[in-house]
């Protein structure tokens, strides 16, 4: 029993375009007649070509001879050579703006300022009061009195609140820490409050003694 016979590929090819004709005769199969370098082979016979200039080529596979009646081997790329860089495209438009960005966390305790110049001394001068005038100055004492321990007891409150925190504050948690900067706020405004009533007491308590006197 005869195998079938092999129908090489055939090439019909003009000048303005090219039909590939892979006839396969019994199913027969045969290997590319491109290479691992991408070159495409195939052999030609000048005296195919027609008086139109279309003509046949034969492919064949890389590495094989040509074979008999087609004695002139050709070669070409499949791909072609890479092109020129292209010219930069124009300038996209601006983007949208962006959403507001968190809020940042607080800044850390400032230091403590420096202590300010004494008072200047007051002069001692004689005062005499009326009766009304007493009356009015001692009641004046009183209330200041009175607002002084309040001080004093929103200072000392505070500053125990400072020291149970400070014995279980945690330095990574920061709810711990905003609560403590809040503390020692409250604190330096308590101590401001405190000091300026007691400076207001120490004022009239002096015009008390110099009443008496």
């Amino acid at each position: 029993m005869s195998r079938p016979a092999r129908t090489r590929p055939l090439i019909a090819a003009t000048g303005a375009a090219c039909l590939v004709m892979l006839g396969m005769a019994g199913g027969a199969a045969f290997s590319s007649p491109q290479g691992g370098d991408g070159v495409i082979h195939a052999c030609f016979n000048q005296s195919s070509i027609d008086t139109d200039g279309s003509g046949q080529i034969l492919l064949v596979n890389a590495g094989s001879p040509c074979p008999a009646g087609w004695p002139q081997s050709v070669s070409w790329n499949a791909a072609g050579a890479t092109g020129p860089k292209g010219d930069p495209g124009t300038k996209g438009d601006p983007g949208t703006k962006g959403d507001p960005g968190t809020k940042g966390d607080p800044g850390t305790k400032g230091e403590t300022g420096t202590k300010g110049d004494s008072a200047p001394p007051m002069e001692s001068k004689p005062v005499v009061l009326t009766p009304k005038e007493s009356e009015d100055l001692a009641k004046r004492q009183k209330a200041e009195e009175a607002k002084a321990k309040a001080a004093e007891r929103t200072v000392a409150r505070i500053q125990q609140q400072i020291q149970d925190l400070i014995a279980n504050v945690d330095s990574n948690n920061q709810m711990d820490m905003i609560r403590l900067a809040q503390l020692n706020q409250k604190m330096a405004s308590a101590m401001a409050t405190l000091s300026s009533l007691m400076r207001s007491l120490s004022i009239t308590q002096k015009q008390t003694v110099q009443s008496i006197k």
